[in-house]
């Protein structure tokens, strides 16, 4: 009987003990929401990228190559992809992008985002499938698109508006 008491308070104090446990996870959970809401704002999260339809701003760069790079660059349907350095998302879709570049009918553009010592792996891993373009801490040409979001997929057509807007490669339609 001692050994039967003794196993039931047992298994009491570690349920007491899991209870604690899960309302830690849940008080942490409501902070990490809270927190993305301050970072959110009111805004949906389909307006964190260029919403469809928009002209893209007027931007001049230079590509990695060293080739000069404006909107008038953009004369047929583009392929853009947005990546940041310090993007786990963003390392993840690069494949996925990679891939759709070499499928793609029109040109394609990447553009990574951050300190050049950071972004210098995705370059090399974009180089041979785009034009590619490493637009700095701030990015000039991120600001020109309208990218609030990373990684931004964009399809722009010959006359710079945007086609479609994703967070990822699979979510653009397959047609482009």
């Amino acid at each position: 009987m001692p050994t039967l008491v003794a196993a039931v308070v047992l298994v009491g104090v570690l349920c007491l003990f899991n209870l604690l446990l899960i309302f830690g996870v849940i008080r942490r959970l409501r902070e990490q929401s809270g927190q993305l809401t301050s970072l959110l704002g009111d805004r949906p999260a389909a307006e964190l990228s260029v919403p469809i339809g928009q002209q893209v701003d007027d931007f001049t760069a230079t590509t990695t190559a060293g080739a000069p790079l404006s909107r008038a660059w953009l004369r047929t349907t583009t392929l853009v992809g947005f990546f940041s350095a310090d993007c786990a998302p963003c390392k993840q879709q690069i494949p996925a992008f990679i891939q759709r570049a070499a499928d793609f009918a029109g040109p394609a553009l990447a553009v990574t985002v951050g300190p050049p010592d950071r972004t210098a792996e995705l370059v090399s891993a974009l180089d041979d499938a785009a034009t590619v373009l490493d637009d700095g801490p701030g990015g000039s040409l991120a600001a020109a698109f309208g990218v609030r979001a990373y990684p931004t997929i964009l399809l722009v057509d010959g006359s710079g508006r945007v086609q479609h807007s994703a967070a990822s490669v699979a979510a653009l339609p397959v047609f482009a």
